[in-house]
């Protein structure tokens, strides 16, 4: 009986010749997933045929479909016909850097100084590579977080964290970046909201009223094709954040930057912000909503007011 054009299509398996069976299996299978011969949504062939085409036991079949269910390929529903084909996502690796930092294998520091140059990176590359359309995705991004502002629902403000990096990442125009940037940001995200959890309602709007300016900062530049702009707000974020979950989520660790004013110097006028988890920021006494700036930042951004000595 002559074979369907649709079954000759489909991807070949070879029987197995190994101690290990179910491993080579699985290998096998992982590879043609890969390589696109299984599509997401694709039915692998039902255990029955897997056993005549595999010539390995149903036990062996089955460990090697539990371990391709374990690490995301596949998907089994009891009762159907054949294991369907997943989309590949970074879940798994999201929940072992989770695991990781929660028992101190990962810490914190380690995060932020890998996102300082990961996110730069995204930033400057997106002030480069994006297209209108992403300006236009990016935009809508921050209006949406500034109606959630507004509202007060500063849970799903902070979900809006990872789309905006996620976003960014898309305009930078590459796929690497992208995939690590899902991970580090959808990481972040349950800190962010414990960040919250530690605030009043009124200091946890304004950490995410900072955040939104940042992310303002940041879209402005790259709005503006301003790479190393872009670059500079992203390194202004990254530690200014690390420095805020630090404060809320880890707060036995201690920071290793001194906020002592040097002695012998008179009072000043200027000021940290009123949250001291933001101390390398200062504060113009003549426009404090909007004079904020970072360290060895010479002036105020509004009125170009230099920086004193007396400011770390």
């Amino acid at each position: 009986m002559n074979s369907s054009p649709a079954a000759e299509n489909r991807p070949t398996l070879r029987p197995v010749q190994t101690q290990r069976a179910s491993e080579a299996i699985y290998e096998q299978i992982k590879d043609l997933i890969i390589s696109g011969q299984f599509k997401p949504g694709d039915r692998l062939p039902s255990e029955r045929a897997l056993i005549e085409m595999l010539q390995r036991s149903r036990p062996t079949i089955r460990e090697a479909l539990r371990m391709l269910e374990r690490e995301g390929f596949i998907r089994t529903v009891p009762g159907t016909n054949g294991a369907i084909v997943q989309e590949l996502s970074t879940d798994g690796v999201t929940q072992s850097l989770e695991v990781m930092l929660q028992t101190s294998r990962v810490t914190l520091d380690e995060l932020s100084e890998y996102r300082a140059h990961n996110d730069v990176a995204v930033a400057r590359w997106a002030a480069q590579r994006a297209t209108a359309e992403d300006i236009a995705a990016l935009g809508e991004t921050l209006d949406r977080c500034g109606q959630l502002l507004e509202a007060g629902a500063l849970t799903t403000f902070v979900s809006q964290d990872a789309v905006f990096h996620g976003q960014l990442a898309l305009a930078g125009k590459n796929q690497v970046s992208y995939i690590l940037t899902q991970v580090m940001s959808r990481l972040v995200e349950p800190l962010m909201r414990k960040a919250l959890e530690q605030q009043s309602a009124e200091d946890g709007k304004g950490m995410c009223r900072r955040i939104m300016s940042m992310h303002r900062a940041i879209f402005d530049a790259v709005r503006a094709g301003d790479a190393d702009g872009a670059a500079q707000a992203m390194t202004h974020h990254i530690s200014e954040l690390g420095g805020a979950l630090t404060h809320f989520v880890f707060p036995e660790k201690k920071s290793t930057i001194s906020t002592e004013k040097p002695a012998g110097r008179p009072p000043c006028a200027w000021r940290p912000p009123v949250l001291l988890y933001f101390p390398l920021m200062a504060v113009c006494p003549a426009c404090p909503s909007t004079g904020q700036i970072s360290p060895g930042v010479p002036a105020c951004g509004a009125c170009s007011r230099p920086r004193p000595a007396c400011l770390p």
